[in-house]
């Protein structure tokens, strides 16, 4: 009988010491909204941001059109036939990324720039 508890205790022992010793992420620094459509506008809410974890909120709002974003270990893309709300978490390093409609890439094409 003191055996299950013994084991009980030795189980939740070890699971605290592996959840200790895992690292987490970082909480994101913010938020960059994103839109495209429904005209031929493509659009962020920030264009320099700091490095680090960001969230990305795309509002796609055009069947025609999507959103792409890419640069330092970043590639993200909506499909061009979806719409609606799309949310990714990304890291950021310095550099440029390149955010465009893809069909539309000639005329929809921005960047944003990341600083240390």
């Amino acid at each position: 009988m003191r055996r299950l508890p013994l084991a009980v205790l030795a189980a939740v022992a070890a699971a605290v010491l592996v959840t200790s010793t895992l690292e987490a992420a970082p909480p994101p620094r913010g938020t960059i909204n994103g839109s495209v459509g429904p005209g031929f506008v493509i659009s962020v809410s920030k264009r320099t941001v700091k490095q680090g974890r960001w969230r990305l909120s795309v509002n796609d709002r055009s069947s025609i059109h999507n959103f792409k974003i890419t640069g330092p270990g970043v590639r993200r893309q909506t499909s061009v036939a979806g719409t609606g709300r799309t949310v990714w978490t990304v890291t950021l390093r310095p550099g440029t990324y390149t955010i465009v409609c893809v069909p539309h890439a000639g005329t929809m094409r921005m960047t944003i720039r990341v600083r240390a």
